[in-house]
């Protein structure tokens, strides 16, 4: 016999073990992670961004408006592949978030899905009943919660006039319907990856226009108009404490409501930007977040609270319209 023969058995099998445990999707991701994978590919194409350190240096001059100026190491980059929208148009999504199994006996909220009047959202209806909080896939349909397939099914009816079911799962005909708002909004949803056709995903931009349309119906906007951040901004108020409240729902600040530009707001803001970087950082030709919350950043989080800002003129740069 082989006197290597019980080594090699015993390699097979941890390797036979580890391959197993990674492909039963059971994995647990950090948030960042989860952040990572699960709303930037979006769909429309493959992006990755940010994450990495937080380091943090002194600010580029010259740049240091927008997302402020440069101001942090680490970070990673972004990269982009040119797949196209013929077949299976979507990322792999099989690490898109801790799974959990959809419990698919609870009732759903009920709430009208007729809106009740101009600017108003429908009776009986909060925000929250109609955004969903995760990515829906139509080819992995297994990862799709179903409270978030009845938000996007709701959403849908009450704002773009469809007549859907609200069952929860996500099927052939929500797709097509998901495909009409996309190509309906597609400067904000599909331009952003350079696409030109839907692709029937429920990615990042996509939730983030339907949170841009719900929020729009109660929001006083601007919501965002401060310069905060750095020795010189407003850096103790009611406005600081709304950017803690919009970071701490994207999961990327898990510190206190406290009105108050502290350290952990800074590299929270600094992992915002270089999460969302072609709305934040890339208007500015800048490559890493810097904390600072000034003109692109103000408009990227006023459209995330509902509110159309119009373009803002960069210093050096010029004009920029954004989403």
């Amino acid at each position: 016999m082989n006197k290597y023969l019980p080594v090699y058995a015993v390699c097979a099998l941890a390797t036979a073990g580890l391959a197993g445990w990674f492909l039963s999707g059971t994995i647990s991701l950090t948030n960042q992670s989860a952040q990572v994978i699960a709303t930037q590919t979006a769909g429309y194409g493959s992006a990755t961004y940010g994450g990495g350190g937080y380091g943090v240096v002194a600010a580029d001059t010259g740049g240091s408006s927008g997302g402020g100026g440069s101001s942090s190491s680490g970070g990673g980059g972004s990269s982009r592949s040119s797949r196209n929208n013929s077949t299976d148009t979507e990322p792999d999504d099989t690490d898109e978030v801790p799974i959990e199994t959809p419990t698919e006996t609870q009732p759903a909220p009920v709430v009208s899905t007729v809106p009740a009047a101009s600017g108003q959202l429908p009776v009986g209806a909060t925000a929250t009943d109609f955004t969903p909080r995760k990515n829906i896939s139509f080819i992995q349909p297994e990862f799709n919660e179903v409270q978030d397939v009845q938000k996007l099914q709701r959403f849908l009816n009450a704002f773009e006039g469809e007549s859907l079911v609200v069952d929860g799962v996500f099927d052939a005909t929500d797709n097509e319907a998901v495909r009409r708002f996309q190509r309906k909004y597609s400067r904000e949803i599909l331009e952003v990856w350079n696409l030109s056709e839907p692709t029937g995903f429920v990615g990042i931009t996509t939730r983030f226009k339907i949170q841009f349309l719900v929020n729009g119906q109660t929001a006083q906007c601007p919501v965002f108009i401060e310069f905060n951040g750095g020795l010189e901004g407003i850096n103790v108020s009611p406005e600081v404490a709304r950017t803690q409240e919009l970071l701490r729902g994207l999961e990327l600040y898990g510190g206190p409501i406290n009105s108050t530009w502290d350290r952990n707001t800074h590299l929270a803001m600094v992992l915002f930007q270089e999460t969302f970087r072609e709305v934040m950082l890339d208007p500015w030709n800048i490559t890493e977040g810097t904390g600072f919350k000034y003109k692109t950043t103000n408009k990227f989080m006023n459209y995330l609270a509902g509110c159309d800002t119009g373009s803002v003129f960069l210093e050096g740069v010029g004009e920029f319209e954004g989403i």
